[in-house]
């Protein structure tokens, strides 16, 4: 669905904008247009049309270098001026955008004329923009110190920017840490009336279920089930997440606002970690945990074996049946 719109669009949008822009600028270098004069309004791309296009391929400098000859090699033969696209990467992008910027520079010459800023006669001079072009290759570390310094000031603006984008989210963290410490208690029986009443609501609900659907059975079809035991599902992972957060969360705010994060990391491990008591508070609910996993796995496994065990077994005896019954 996205693919066939993206089409649409490049048919009906983009395609037909970039035919106007070759057609403008064929005209303006006098160059013939008879093949995208008047295309239909959602013409897709062809080559039909006789668009050229110019590839200048990736290599670091030694791609650069290979394709300012090739482009020089255009222009002397008064080829370039034909081209309608330029496609560049990496090293090619080098010398691409030297050729872009010169051929929309507002006091450009053009491609097929001596002055050209790109073009070179053999055994001469090369000129200014050449010459430039060459001896900014090491662009990354230019000469100078204050060039070379240049590298460490986009390195810190990079690390600075970074850092502010962050800044707004560890100012909120540092700002609902205080709140919670300062309001704990008003917040902690705020949050115990809530979770009263969604534990009470849990129990409504779980209580209820088997009532209602037996009840309701032929009104309630599979999604209506489905979204129900969804509901029932949310609730309780609701009670649980809110249940330990709040058994974690306060004391450890309130604890962190007086201590460094060393300490309140070792607290924490020895409170809740490491301590025997609360260990075999931990230890059956995640032996609980552990068991229904194991358990689910196990029918999983073995449910398809036994299914078709007995239905086997079911077949073995049916003609037995009938044998005694005779």
């Amino acid at each position: 669905m996205e693919t066939n719109t993206g089409k649409q669009q490049l048919n009906n949008e983009i395609f037909p904008t970039e035919l106007e822009e070759i057609r403008q600028r064929r005209t303006t270098l006098n160059l013939d247009t008879t093949d995208i004069d008047n295309p239909p309004s959602t013409q897709s791309p062809s080559t039909q049309l006789g668009l050229v296009g110019l590839a200048l391929s990736g290599g670091g400098i030694r791609s650069a270098t290979f394709c300012l000859g090739v482009i020089q090699g255009l222009t002397r033969h008064g080829i370039l001026k034909s081209v309608d696209y330029l496609s560049t990467v990496s090293g090619g992008g080098f010398i691409g955008s030297c050729l872009s910027s010169t051929l929309n520079c507002t006091h450009a010459k053009p491609e097929d004329s001596s002055d050209f800023p790109l073009h070179h006669e053999p055994g001469k001079v090369e000129s200014e923009t050449i010459q430039h072009l060459r001896n900014s290759s090491n662009y990354l570390a230019p000469g100078g110190l204050l060039e070379k310094t240049r590298i460490l000031a986009l390195i810190l603006s990079g690390v600075l920017t970074n850092f502010i984008i962050f800044l707004p989210y560890i100012m909120l963290a540092v700002i609902l840490t205080e709140i919670t410490y300062e309001l704990r208690w008003q917040i902690h029986e705020s949050v115990s009336t809530v979770l009263l009443s969604v534990v009470g609501l849990c129990i409504a609900l779980f209580v209820t279920f088997p009532y209602l659907s037996r009840l309701m059975r032929r009104r309630f079809n599979w999604n209506q089930r489905n979204l129900y035991e969804l509901l029932l599902s949310a609730a309780l992972l609701t009670t649980c997440g809110v249940v330990g957060v709040m058994a974690i969360m306060f004391p450890m705010v309130e604890y962190a606002v007086e201590h460094s994060w060393q300490e309140v990391i070792q607290a924490f491990a020895d409170h809740y970690l490491l301590s025997t008591t609360h260990a075999w508070t931990w230890l059956p609910i995640l032996a609980v945990i552990t068991l229904f996993l194991i358990v689910g796995k196990a029918s999983e496994r073995f449910g398809l074996p036994v299914s078709i065990w007995a239905s086997r077994s079911k077949s073995i005896c049916k003609p037995s049946a009938k044998t005694l019954r005779a």
